[in-house]
């Protein structure tokens, strides 16, 4: 490492040895490297990407989660149930359209 001639040494420290890149920059300057202010904002802001990404990733997820758990068809967005003769109930896409464009 003492070799390095990158750009981020804490990035491809991460790479290299599968650390996340807080663990990395720990890692380095228990070691002894010296890691410049502009190396530190750059591993800071890819950390607060990452933690992003990882949000975004898990909000996905549990979309897809719940829209597994609501129930469509062709006519309704969503059947809140069914009557006694199995016909189902609920709200149509039309009346579903509705609703989103009043909350805008």
């Amino acid at each position: 490492m003492s070799e390095y001639e990158g750009d981020n040494i804490v990035k491809a420290y991460s790479k290299k040895f599968r650390l996340n890149l807080k663990n990395s920059m720990k890692e380095l300057t228990s070691f002894g490297f010296t890691i410049s202010s502009e190396e530190r904002a750059e591993t800071k802001r890819l950390i607060g990407i990452q933690k992003q990404q990882r949000e975004n990733k898990k909000r996905k997820k549990e979309a897809r989660e719940l829209q597994g758990l609501i129930e469509s068809d062709e006519t309704f967005a969503f059947i809140a149930g069914y009557t006694e003769g199995g016909a189902p109930f609920g709200i149509t896409h039309e009346e579903m359209q509705e609703i989103e464009n009043q909350e805008k």
